[in-house]
This record gives structure tokens, sequence and C-alpha cells, in this order.
């Protein structure tokens, strides 16, 4: 196996010095860059293509010292470790620098042998970290933010500037947008929180009676919140939570500190908190599911979520992507789908939204019998699927909350009809035995478009 050696960077303004040591850790199979002081020490960081695995880094430099730039990078959660060399060392630098994040402290003149030694040890680190990351990537495989159009490309800037700081947020999107997804995509991108553990809930799957405990602990038992540690806790559909644990929800987001039932202690929480529901904040905050004080906590950071429809033309690139992702993690057989089934596929309404699409895809790759997926395949797959669902118990969706699953079937149930009725709501109002003015609130709450 080709490995890459390990890359130090060495940031000292006495050129001999970085020659010397260039010269020695070359020899020892080392890769080495060299800057004289720390604007080219970051200027280096940020452009050069391979990943800086450890700096060795001079406390005394003239415009900026060491210590200063040691306590930007850790700030910036640079993933490198830094070794301190000076050749004024004391005891009481060593301890700032080790505590600043520093990996060892070196003296000057410089023992090549404890330098060798040190930078050994400091790869050793590297290495383990790296075989850990790789063991929790097979766990946990990243995930990625797929397509090209202007919502997509909105909302993944949105996490972007997310990323640097701890406030809740929260995801709102029909049934299958993404919002779990997404909050785990923040997870993922957000330095502090990355390593730290990711739990997810659905608020409808608690039981209300003991809803504060199974969320906040009690006594020495630990709640969803305590498990997610420094990492984040998503909750979905929000509006099953009683509004005592609202409560309690906007004291830790005001105060970011909890008391757990039969406690009498505040607890410092230092997880992410998100927040997720099919429904638009109006109409919670209308019909009374979510208390106002809760809403105004969460509501500074709002994602809204669009419908796959909104943005169809991402819908050859996501298959792609699904594709992949399935032999990859699943080892089903790939499978490629033609032009012409693919613009089938982008015309469909996918009511389920990116859940649904993803979940055909996988059927496709599974029942398929052909390495190429034409529209007849992709038309006979979807007649299979339809048929199943009327003639099976097993497509009755029992894993999601009563509101989700019959929103997911009055929607397609007003889909189809509006499509017998060639969009005609008068008759359509008629079929559904609805009064015209019920009906036309019905379609703008599924979000379905009618002439």
């Amino acid at each position: 196996m080709n490995l890459q050696p390990t890359t130090i960077l060495i940031i000292d303004d006495e050129p001999d010095i970085c020659e010397l040591l260039k010269d020695i850790l070359e020899d020892e199979g080392y890769a080495v860059i060299t800057a004289a002081n720390a604007n080219q020490a970051d200027e280096i960081y940020q452009n050069i293509n391979q990943p800086i695995d450890i700096a060795l880094l001079d406390i005394w430099m003239p415009d900026e010292d060491g210590i200063s730039l040691l306590k930007r990078w850790q700030e910036k959660t640079l993933r490198c470790e830094i070794i301190m060399m000076s050749g004024h060392g004391t005891i009481e630098t060593a301890v700032q620098a080790t505590k600043h994040g520093a990996f060892d402290f070196v003296e000057k003149p410089i023992s090549t042998a404890k330098l060798l030694i040190t930078l050994e040890n400091a790869a050793k680190k590297i290495k383990l970290e790296k075989k850990n990351a790789a063991l929790l990537s097979t766990i946990n495989p990243p995930i990625k933010i797929v397509g090209k159009s202007d919502s997509i490309k909105e909302i993944k800037n949105q996490l972007e500037l997310l990323k640097t700081n701890e406030l809740p947020v929260s995801f709102w999107g029909k049934s299958g947008t993404g919002k779990q997804f997404y909050s785990r995509y923040l997870h993922q991108i957000t330095p502090d929180k990355a390593s730290e553990p990711f739990i997810s809930v659905n608020a409808a799957a608690l039981s209300r009676t003991n809803q504060l405990v199974e969320i906040f602990g009690s006594g020495e038992t630990q709640g969803l919140i305590q498990q997610a540690g420094s990492g984040t806790l998503y909750i979905d559909e929000m509006m099953d939570l009683t509004p005592e644990t609202q409560a309690l929800f906007t004291q830790l987001i005001e105060e970011k500190t909890v008391k757990r039932p039969q406690s009498k202690v505040n607890e410092p929480i230092t997880a992410r908190l998100c927040f997720g529901s099919q429904y638009h904040p109006d109409t919670l905050i209308e019909q009374g599911s979510i208390k106002p004080d809760f809403y105004y906590q969460i509501k500074s950071i709002a994602i809204f979520l669009p419908n796959l429809q909104t943005y169809q033309d991402d819908i050859p690139e996501l298959i792609n992507h699904f594709i992949y992702e399935f032999v990859d993690q699943e080892d089903l057989p790939f499978r490629q789908f033609t032009m012409q089934a693919l613009n089938f596929l982008r015309q469909c309404p996918w009511t389920g939204n990116v859940r649904e699409l993803k979940n055909f895809v996988q059927r496709a790759l599974v029942l398929a019998e052909s390495d190429e997926i034409d529209v007849e395949t992709v038309q006979s797959l979807m007649q299979i699927n339809h048929q199943a669902s009327l003639d099976s118990d097993d497509s009755i969706p029992i894993d999601l909350p009563i509101r989700e699953a019959r929103e997911q079937f009055e929607r397609a149930y007003f889909i189809k009809q509006l499509a017998h009725c060639e969009g005609n709501v008068a008759k359509l109002a008629e079929r559904s035995g609805l009064e015209r003015t019920n009906l036309y609130r019905k379609l703008k709450s599924l979000d379905i478009q009618y002439k």
C-alpha cells in the first residue's frame, strides 16, 4: 500500500534552523515544508493540497509569537499536532504551551534524538486518530448534500454559517424533505461536534407521561440530553413535546443549564439542540401545539426545507448518488438508469419527497433484472409498488406517527383524485365529499397545486 508520508510544517524565523531540520527530517522519510513567520504559516496551511500533520513552531518570532499562533490555530480547531520550540524556554512557557494544546515542547539547541522520538510519538497519535476516524466512518458514514439548485445551495450555505456556533436550529419541511438528514449534516461539519454523539428521536415515540425523564433524565438516570454529551440532540415532530417539556427546553436554551426532574442542581448542557416539524410554525402556534415562548427561542435559526418537486432538476444527480450509496454501503448490484428513465423520474410527483425517491432507487437496484434500467422497467416497478400498496397491509407506514402517515395518504389521495378530475376542483369536491372552501384549505395545507 502506498502510504502518504507524514507532513511536517517548520515555522521558524531562522533560515539556518529551518534548512537543517528540513534536511534531517526528509532523510527520516517525512515530507517537510518551511515558513519564516506566522503569516506564511497561515497561508501554507490554508492553501496546501495535502494536510499538515505536525507543526514545529518556534515560540520567539517577530510580528507574532508562537504561543499566539498556537492559540489561533486551536480556536480554529485546525487538526495538526503542534510541537513548540524555544532557545529561551522555561517550565512556565512549556506549561502555557501545553495548556493551549501543544503536543510537546523541545528546547534549542535541539537534540536530534529527542526530536525524532517526539515526532514519532506525535505521528503515532495521528495515525491512531485517523484509524479511529476511519472506523467511525464505517459505523456512521459521512453524508453529503447533493444538488445544484438554488434552494439546495441556500440550505448548504446556511448550514456552513452555523458550523462555527452551537445555536439551536429548527428545521421545517414536509415528510421526507430531510429534516434529520440536514441536522446530521450540521453535526458532521461542526468541528466540536463531529466526533461526539448524534442522538435522534421522534417526540411522538416518547411516552407523554414520562417524556421529561426520557429526555432530561432523573436522579442518576441519564436522559437523551445527557447521552448526547457535547454532540447533537435532534427531536423530530416537536409539536408532540408536552408543554412541560417545552418549558424545560425554553429554560435550557436561555440559561444553558437544566434542572433534571427530582433534582435540585442546575446541570450545564453543551449539546446542540435541533428540532424538526412537518408543519409550518404558524400552524403549530395557531393550533396551540407549541408554546409561544418555546417557539421564540428556536425561531431565530429556522431552516425551511423545500419539497422535491421544487428542485426536480436535481433528481438525476440524487438518483446517481443513491445508487453509489447503496452499492457501497449495502452491497447492492450496480445498475444505471437510462437518460429517458431519468427524465421520466424527474417528472414524477414524489409526494414522499427525497425519502420516497431514495426508497424507489433501492427497490430498483434489488428488483431490476438488467444492469440498465429503462422507462418500461421504471413503470413496471412503480406499478408493482402501487399494487402492493393496495393489496398488502405491509405497505401501511406503521413506523410513522399517525399524523404523518395520514398526511402522506391524504396528499397521495388528492393528487390522484385531482388528476382523475383533470384539475377541476368542483369535480374533486363532489368526488371527495368536501365543501369547496374546506377543500381549498386542505389542498393548500398539503401543498397541492391546482388550476
